[in-house]
C-alpha cells in the first residue's frame, strides 16, 4: 500500500473515529442532562399536585380536583394522571392507562396528605418521547457533520500529496539508483523547505560513500600494518583510545574505551554501538562534526562531555580528537582519547560548594554582627532611658505605658539574642566552657526564677534532685542553665493549672565511678503538643500550630537553640506529650565527669538600689560615637556626682586623657576615625595610662566574645543595651564607695493593709471578696469580655474606696488601666490574682490583731 493511500485512510478513519467519539459523548451527556431535568420536574410536579389536591380531597371536592389535575395534564410530557382516595369515594384519571411501557414511560406515585394523614394517592405517568426526539435530532446533525468532514479531508489529502508526497517519491527514486550503484546521481528537489536539507544530506551521503570506497581500497593495507604495529600500546593504556571515520563510525577502540562505558571488552561495546555519536549520546555525528569545524585545525582539545555508562550511571568525560590527513591535507579518519574525569569533577565541585558555603556563612555572620550592633544601639537608649524614667514618673497610667515600652524592648532583645545564639551554633563559633559546677545551684536558681510566676498563675512548682546525684561535675553551667530556662519557661508559660516539675537524677556506673549519666526531666500539666508536631517544634522559627501568639508570644527559636546546644554537649533531648494532659521533656547526658568542688565565694551581680550607695567623686570619661548612648550613661550616673567628660571616638578620647587623666573610662568598640580596639592599644601601651580601668561597652556580640575583648586589654565588658544595675556593679569594683540606708529587717507585706479606720469593716470586705464576687469572677476568668470586666473592676474599686482598703483599690485601678490599654496578658494575670486578695486581707487582719 502506498503512502498516499495510507495517509488518506488514516485521515479519514481518524476523522470518523473522533467524530463518533464526540457524538457518543455528546449524546450521553445530553441524555443524562435531559433525564436529570425530567427527574427534577417529576419531583416538583408530583409534590405540587399533592399539595394542590390535598384540601379538595379532604373536602371531597371533585370539581376542584378535576380542574387542578386537568391543568397538569396539559403538560406534553404527562400521559396519565390517576387519583383515588383511601375510602373509595374518588377514583378517576386523565389519559391512556395502557401507556406504562418502562422503556418509553416513567410511572410515579405520590401520597396526598393532610396533617400527616394520607388521604389518597396520585399516579402520574411521564413519557420519554421528548428526550428521544432530542437525541435523534443530535444524531442526524452529527451524520451531516461527518459527511462534511469527509469532504474537507479529501481536499486536505489532495494538497498533502502535492506538497509532500511528490518530493518523497523523488527521494525514493534516488535511493533506488544509489542502491543500483549509480554514485554519480545527484538529487534536485525544487523546494525551499526542509526537503532542501534532505537534498543536501542525500548528496553529501553519496559523496561520502564514494570517498569511503576509494579510501578503503587505498588504505586498507596501511591500516592493517599500522594496527599491528601499535596494538600493544593501544591496548595497554588506561585512557580510552578510538578511531572513527568522517561519519563517526568506529574503526577501532581499545579495551579501556569499552571499560569506561561499562563494557568488559571492545567487542561488547561495538555490538551495541556502531557510531561514536550514540555512545557519547549525540543525536548524530553531525553535532560532533560541528564541534570539529569550529575548532582550530579541526582539533577537539579538552572538551568536557556528560554521558552515561551502559548501566545508566552519569559520568563526565574529557574528549580530545584530531584528524589524520593525507598529502592533500584531507581528513582520512579521526582518532582521539577519552578520559573519565567524573571523580575529578565531583571533587572540584565539592571544593566550589565548600568555598561558597563558607563565604555564605561568613556573609551571614557579618550581617548578623552588623544587625546586632545597629539594633542594640537604639535598644540601649530605649531600655536605658525607660529604666531612668521608672524612678521619675509617678502617674500610674504613664508607668503602664513605660512598662509596655520596656517589655517590648526586652522582647526584641530576646529575639536578637536567640538569633545570634543560633547563628553562632550554625557557624561553629559557639564554644562550650566546661568548669566545675554544682547542679544544685542551678536547680535552686531555677526555683527562684520561676517561683513568683508559678505562684501568680496558681500552679505548683516542684524541684526534685536525686540523692544519687554527685555533689559536683565538670560541665558548661551557663549553657545548662540556658537549656533549662528555655524548657521550664515554656512549661510555666503553657501550664494554666496543675504543676511544673523539674527532676534531676544521676546514675554512676560501677565500672566507671568517676563518670555519671545525668537524666533531667521537665514535666508539666499544660496544653500539650499534638503528636504530628512534636518534631517540628525543635525547628527554627516554628511554633505549635493553632497556638495563640497574643496569649503565649515567643520567637520559635528557644527549642531550636536548646536541641542544638544539647547535641553540642553530646546529649539527647526528647519529648512525650498528649494534648490537654501535658508534656515531658527529657534530657540525657552520658559520661559526665565527676569532680570535687572547692567552695569559693561566688561573684554575683546584686541588684543595686539607687540611694543606698555613695561613690567618691571621680572623673569619668564616656567614649561613644552615638550621642544618646553617652547621654544614657550620664543620666544613669547623674545622682552620684561624678565629673563626666565625653568623646565621640578613640582619637578624641586619647586627646581627653592627655588633657585630663580620668579615673575610669567607658568606651564603645565600633567608632569612626579611631575605634575602641586601636584606642585600647594606645592607652595600655602608655605607662601613665595603663592603670586606668577601661570598660568596653558595645552592641557587637557576634564577632567579639567578652573574654576575647578583655584579652585585648579592656578591664571589663558590658553588653548593650546597658542596664543601671550592671553599670553600678562595675563601678563598685573600681571606685571607692559606701553603702547606706540598708534595712536590717524585711518590711512586712501585711503592714498598713488593715488600719484602725478599716478594721471595723474587715469581715464585710472579706465576705465581699470571697463570697459575693466569686460567681461573677468565675464567669469572667479566661474570657476577654472587656465591658463586663470593666464593670467588675469598678464594683471592686467603689467598695474598696467606701471601706478604705487600699490594696483592693490599687488592684482595681491596675485592672481598669490595663483594660484601657488592652493589655490582655496583664488583664488575665490580675484576674488570676483576684482570689488571693481575700486571703491577703484576712492575713493582714490577723497580723493587725496580733499587733494590738
Amino acid at each position: 500500500m502506498k503512502i498516499r493511500t495510507k495517509i488518506a485512510l488514516s485521515v479519514i478513519i481518524a476523522s470518523v473515529l473522533l467524530n463518533f467519539i464526540f457524538t457518543y459523548n455528546l449524546i450521553n451527556e445530553e441524555r443524562e442532562k435531559e433525564y436529570n431535568r425530567l427527574n427534577h420536574k417529576i419531583d416538583y410536579t408530583n409534590q405540587l399536585m399533592a399539595f394542590i389536591t390535598s384540601d379538595p380531597l379532604w373536602q371531597i371536592d371533585l370539581e376542584n380536583i378535576k380542574l387542578n389535575l386537568e391543568s397538569f395534564y396539559q403538560d406534553t410530557e404527562i400521559v396519565l394522571i390517576r387519583i383515588h382516595d383511601q375510602i373509595g369515594v374518588i377514583d378517576f384519571q386523565f389519559g391512556d392507562t395502557k401507556s406504562e411501557d418502562p422503556d418509553q414511560f416513567i410511572v410515579t406515585e405520590v401520597d396526598v396528605k393532610k396533617d400527616e394523614s394520607i388521604l389518597g394517592k396520585i399516579h402520574v405517568t411521564y413519557t420519554k418521547a421528548v428526550i428521544e426526539n432530542r437525541l435523534d435530532f443530535i444524531r442526524n446533525r452529527m451524520i451531516y457533520l461527518t459527511l462534511i468532514l469527509l469532504v474537507i479531508n479529501s481536499v486536505i489529502i489532495f494538497f498533502i500529496s502535492r506538497l509532500f508526497l511528490n518530493p518523497i517519491e523523488k527521494v525514493v527514486n534516488g535511493l533506488n539508483r544509489i542502491d543500483g550503484g549509480d554514485y554519480q546521481y545527484r538529487l534536485n528537489l525544487k523546494t525551499r523547505d526542509e526537503f532542501k536539507d534532505i537534498e543536501f544530506y542525500f548528496n553529501n551521503m553519496v559523496k561520502n560513500i564514494q570517498n569511503e570506497i576509494i579510501f578503503r581500497k587505498q588504505k586498507e593495507r596501511e591500516l592493517k600494518e599500522s594496527e599491528k604495529k601499535y596494538r600493544g600500546i593501544f591496548e595497554s593504556t588506561l585512557e580510552g583510545i578510538f578511531q572513527i571515520d568522517d561519519n563517526g563510525r568506529f574503526i577501532t577502540i581499545n579495551t579501556a574505551f569499552a571499560r569506561i562505558f561499562g563494557y568488559k571488552t571492545a567487542a561488547d561495546l561495538l555490538a551495541q554501538h556502531k557510531n561514536i555519536s550514540t555512545v557519547l549520546e549525540f543525536s548524530s555525528f553531525h553535532e560532533i562534526y560541528q564541534i570539529i569545524e569550529f575548532s582550530e585545525k579541526q582539533h577537539i582539545k579538552d572538551v568536557e562531555i556528560i554521558t552515561h555508562k551502559s548501566d545508566g550511571i552519569e559520568m563526565n568525560l574529557m574528549l580530545n580528537m584530531h584528524p589524520l590527513t593525507n598529502e592533500e591535507n584531507q581528513a582520512l579518519f579521526y582518532q582521539g582519547i577519552i578520559e573519565d574525569i567524573t571523580i575529578k569533577k565531583r571533587n572540584q565541585q565539592l571544593r566550589i560548594d565548600k568555598e561558597a558555603a563558607e563565604k555564605a556563612n561568613q556573609a551571614k555572620s557579618e550581617f548578623l554582627a552588623n544587625m546586632s550592633h545597629e539594633i542594640r544601639t537604639p535598644l540601649n537608649a530605649i531600655l536605658g532611658f525607660s529604666e531612668i524614667l521608672e524612678s521619675v514618673i509617678e502617674n500610674q497610667e504613664q508607668k503602664q505605658y513605660l512598662d509596655s515600652i520596656s517589655a517590648s524592648g526586652k522582647t526584641l532583645l530576646t529575639l536578637i539574642n536567640d538569633i545570634l545564639d543560633l547563628s553562632k551554633i550554625e557557624a561553629g563559633k559557639l564554644e562550650l566552657q566546661y568548669n566545675t559546677m554544682r547542679i544544685s545551684n542551678v536547680s535552686e536558681e531555677l526555683r527562684t526564677v520561676f517561683a513568683l510566676k508559678a505562684e501568680s498563675k496558681g500552679i505548683k512548682l516542684i524541684i526534685e534532685t536525686s540523692p544519687d546525684l554527685p555533689e559536683s561535675i565538670v560541665f558548661d553551667e551557663i549553657r545548662l542553665r540556658q537549656i533549662l530556662l528555655n524548657i521550664m519557661g515554656n512549661a510555666v508559660k503553657f501550664t494554666q493549672q496543675g504543676y511544673v516539675k523539674l527532676s534531676i537524677q544521676g546514675n554512676i556506673k560501677q565500672n566507671q565511678p568517676e563518670m555519671v549519666d545525668i537524666y533531667i526531666a521537665v514535666e508539666d500539666t499544660g496544653i500539650g503538643i499534638p503528636a504530628d508536631q512534636q518534631e517540628s517544634i525543635f525547628q527554627s522559627f516554628t511554633q505549635q500550630k493553632g497556638q495563640s501568639y497574643q496569649q503565649f508570644g515567643g520567637t520559635g527559636l528557644g527549642l531550636a537553640i536548646t536541641r542544638r546546644l544539647v547535641n553540642m554537649m553530646n546529649g539527647e533531648i526528647s519529648v512525650e506529650s498528649h494534648v490537654g494532659v501535658g508534656s515531658v521533656f527529657t534530657l540525657i547526658f552520658k559520661g559526665v565527669k565527676i569532680t570535687h568542688f572547692e567552695d569559693k565565694p561566688l561573684k554575683k551581680d546584686q541588684k543595686v538600689q539607687a540611694g543606698i550607695i555613695q561613690f567618691e567623686v571621680k572623673d569619668v570619661l564616656v567614649v561613644d560615637d552615638v550621642d544618646t548612648n553617652r547621654q544614657l550613661i550620664k543620666s544613669f550616673l547623674a545622682k552620684y556626682h561624678f565629673n563626666i567628660s565625653e568623646a565621640c571616638n578613640g582619637k578624641e578620647a586619647i586627646a581627653g586623657i592627655k588633657e585630663h587623666k580620668p579615673d575610669i573610662i567607658f568606651m564603645d568598640l565600633k567608632m569612626p576615625i579611631m575605634d575602641g580596639f586601636e584606642a585600647i592599644k594606645q592607652i595600655k601601651a602608655n605607662e601613665q595610662w595603663k592603670s586606668i580601668p577601661v570598660i568596653a561597652v558595645s552592641a557587637s556580640v557576634m564577632n567579639q566574645d567578652s573574654n576575647d575583648v578583655i584579652a585585648l586589654g579592656f578591664d571589663h565588658f558590658l553588653h548593650k543595651p546597658l542596664r543601671l544595675n550592671e553599670l553600678l556593679n562595675v563601678l563598685k569594683e573600681y571606685i571607692p564607695h559606701e553603702e547606706i540606708g540598708k534595712q536590717d529587717k524585711p518590711y512586712s507585706i501585711y503592714a498598713q493593709l488593715v488600719t484602725d479606720q478599716n478594721y471595723p469593716y474587715l469581715d464585710k470586705m472579706i465576705s465581699f471578696l470571697k463570697k459575693d464576687c466569686q460567681e461573677e469572677w468565675k464567669s469572667l476568668k479566661g474570657k476577654l469580655h472587656f465591658q463586663k470586666i470593666n464593670i467588675f473592676a469598678q464594683k471592686i474599686k467603689k467598695f474598696s474606696e467606701k471601706y478604705q482598703f487600699a490594696l483592693c483599690q490599687d488592684w482595681a485601678d491596675k485592672l481598669l488601666l490595663n483594660i484601657k490599654t488592652f493589655n490582655v496578658e496583664q488583664i488575665n494575670l490580675l484576674l488570676d490574682q483576684f482570689p488571693g486578695l481575700g486571703e491577703v486581707i484576712e492575713e493582714a487582719g490577723k497580723e493587725y490583731e496580733r499587733r494590738k
